[in-house]
């Protein structure tokens, strides 16, 4: 929203590289949403904002069932993706949508 403060930043790691990277990779591909990477203006380098054009979400639980082909699919490319990239909370972090 504002960004951290410089009090903030100071416990904070270097930004991943290979974070950013799954992004612009999962935009270009057509899985994830055009992606945007932000540097607050208090000059820090530990934070880079990312920002994320809007996408319609449908979410699913253990118990969701679908007959619908092709949201098979979706959530195949999702399972897929996620096992080769090793990416573990594509699933599990409700609260970080990007």
């Amino acid at each position: 929203q504002f960004g951290p403060t410089a009090s903030m930043s100071k416990s904070r790691k270097l930004p991943d590289a290979k974070e950013l990277f799954v992004y612009k990779l999962l935009e270009n591909i057509g899985l994830g949403p055009k992606c945007y990477f932000f540097w607050p203006s208090n000059g820090s380098t530990k934070t880079i904002l990312i920002g994320t054009e809007g996408i319609d979400l449908k979410f699913y639980t253990n118990e969701t069932t679908t007959n619908s082909i092709q949201e098979k699919m979706e959530l195949l490319k999702l399972d897929l993706i996620s096992r080769i990239l090793c990416i573990s909370d594509s699933t599990t972090n409700s609260g970080n949508f990007g």
